[in-house]
Formats: structure tokens, C-alpha cells, sequence
């Protein structure tokens, strides 16, 4: 009985110092990076140029440096439904780039578009003129980490998570390793104080 109850404050004081170093080693601001998981900021523009408004907004959502996600309504966009044979399914962008560049003005030079499925074996095609996305990354005002189309699943016009997301995935890898040497030191601080109380019982 004795020697259980030398184990346990033995082991809870170990464990309170362990707690406090790793606080120590850990800023809280190092922490607020990735854990949790940040949720995703984002901010829907229904006109261009920006709005005084909607600059606001990409302020108010990106202060302190947080990456924002724009989302373009799809009112902005010129809409096309583009026929794609099924043959030619697995290249779908090859297929529609095809299409609009033998259909458009100036082979859709100074354009921009992304692919979503739409009906009877054709996709819908959401067109923009590349200064509109230079403008909304240039005026924004904020870091933005992508630019989407509202309602749409389509590849982002715009992706810069690969920089923006880098401190959330550094912390996701991180963390099980960190976890890992925890439970370490938990065990060794445990089998020191086991090793001790062995100690004084012999003596």
C-alpha cells in the first residue's frame, strides 16, 4: 500500500513537470497555427472590380495575415455547355480547351475557364477573362489562398494552399511525432520513479 501511494505522487508530480516543460517548449502562437484544425475563411464577391464592400469583407475575414478563400458568383461567368463524346471523358479539359479555342475569339486567348458535369453527356463551362482573376488577386488586399466558383464543383481558378496551408500541414505531421516522444518521457519519468521506490523499499 505504501509503495503504491509513493508510485503515484511520484508519477503526478512527474507528470505536472512534464506538463509544464512541454508548455514551455511549445508557444502557444506555435500551436494556434494548426491545433485545431483552422476553420476556412471565405468571402463571396457578386461583382468586379471589387466593391468597396466586398474589400471589406476580404479584410475583416483575412485580418492577421489568415489566408481567405474567395468564392466568385456564377453570374460573373460566361456559361457554356461544351459537348465531350465519351471517348474523350478522361481528357475532359483537353476536350473542352479544344472546343473553346476553336470556337472562341482569338482561339480564347486572354480567357480563363474551369469544367463542372453537367447534362445529358455535356459539361458546363464557367468563362472569365484573365484580368478579372488578376484583378481580384491584386485588389483583394489579402492573402488569398484560393479562388473558386461559387456553388461549383470545379477546379479552384486560383490555388495557393500548397504556401498558405504549409504551418497547418507541418503541425498535422508534427503532432503524432511530438505525441510520440511524450509518451516516451511519460514512461521513462514512470520507470525512474518505479526504480526508486524499489530502491527505498530494499533500503
Amino acid at each position: 500500500m505504501g509503495i503504491a501511494v509513493i508510485l503515484g505522487l511520484d508519477m503526478g508530480r512527474a507528470g505536472e513537470r512534464l506538463g509544464e516543460s512541454l508548455a514551455r517548449m511549445a508557444p502557444a502562437a506555435l500551436v494556434r497555427a494548426g491545433l485545431p484544425p483552422r476553420r476556412v475563411r471565405s468571402v463571396l464577391v457578386g461583382a468586379l472590380p471589387l466593391t468597396d464592400p466586398a474589400k471589406a469583407a476580404l479584410a475583416l475575414a483575412g485580418a492577421g495575415g489568415t489566408p481567405v478563400d474567395v468564392r466568385l458568383s456564377r453570374e460573373l461567368f460566361l456559361i457554356r455547355s461544351v459537348a465531350v463524346p465519351p471517348a474523350a471523358r478522361k481528357d475532359a479539359a483537353g476536350a473542352v480547351a479544344l472546343q473553346l479555342r476553336q470556337s472562341m475569339p482569338g482561339q480564347a486567348e486572354g480567357l480563363v475557364w474551369r469544367h463542372a458535369e453537367g447534362s445529358g453527356g455535356a459539361v458546363d463551362v464557367y468563362i472569365l477573362k484573365s484580368a478579372r482573376l488578376t484583378e481580384v488577386l491584386q485588389g483583394a488586399g489579402v492573402t488569398v489562398r484560393r479562388v473558386v466558383i461559387e456553388g461549383v464543383d470545379a477546379a479552384p481558378l486560383y490555388d495557393a494552399r500548397a504556401e498558405t496551408d504549409r504551418p497547418e500541414r507541418f503541425w498535422n505531421r508534427a503532432v503524432p511525432v511530438v505525441a510520440a516522444l511524450a509518451l516516451v518521457a511519460v514512461l521513462a519519468v514512470q520507470g525512474l520513479a518505479v526504480m526508486r521506490a524499489e530502491g527505498a523499499v530494499a533500503e
